[in-house]
């Protein structure tokens, strides 16, 4: 089951510090702090069991990967939308469903295939700098958008991947 932060609460006072704990937010104040959390370089997982998550991202035009379909993760189909989200400032999600094992569904070996180092630059916002984004469509004039991008990964069950560590990761229940 997936574990809550008690609220006012951080994990080294629950006892277990290399935990990832999520904190239950409604949709409003969910998406702000899961971008938030991305321009902090932090890995943003969004567990949406009601769904309600997935329906806004599709509402507001962002690029949904779906991870059942091995097809959207394929090389080609990630760096072209990778591309478009970072020109375009739109958010990039890979909806994991219920693929929870990192055998189930890479989503570092999926970037890495693309380019080496390219799921640490997303991360990390680096993908968002002009020079390094020129450099990776080997395009001398793009340009990203000046804000809009984020990388989020959303999965519908209450268990957090066992591939996310604490160190790295927030984990927002969508409610």
């Amino acid at each position: 089951m997936l574990p809550v932060l008690p609220a006012g609460e951080k994990p080294e006072e629950c006892g277990d510090a290399d935990k990832v704990f999520s904190t239950v937010m409604p949709i409003r104040t969910a998406l702000p702090k899961a971008e938030e959390a991305y321009l902090a370089g932090r890995l943003v997982v969004l567990v949406d069991p009601k769904g309600m998550t997935k329906q806004h991202f599709l509402a507001t035009n962002a690029c949904i990967l779906d991870a059942k379909d091995a097809s959207q993760l394929r090389r080609k189909h990630v760096r072209e939308m990778l591309v478009d989200c970072v020109q375009k400032g739109r958010v990039l999600v890979v909806d994991m469903v219920d693929l929870i094992q990192l055998e189930q569904c890479d989503v570092q070996a999926a970037f890495g295939r693309v380019q080496d180092g390219l799921y640490e630059a997303v991360l990390n916002g680096t993908i968002r700098d002009p020079t390094y984004f020129q450099s990776f469509t080997s395009d001398s004039e793009a340009q990203p958008a000046p804000a809009g991008f984020a990388f989020y990964v959303m999965q519908s069950v209450l268990e957090l991947p066992g591939w996310i560590t604490a160190r790295l990761a927030t984990a927002i229940r969508v409610e």
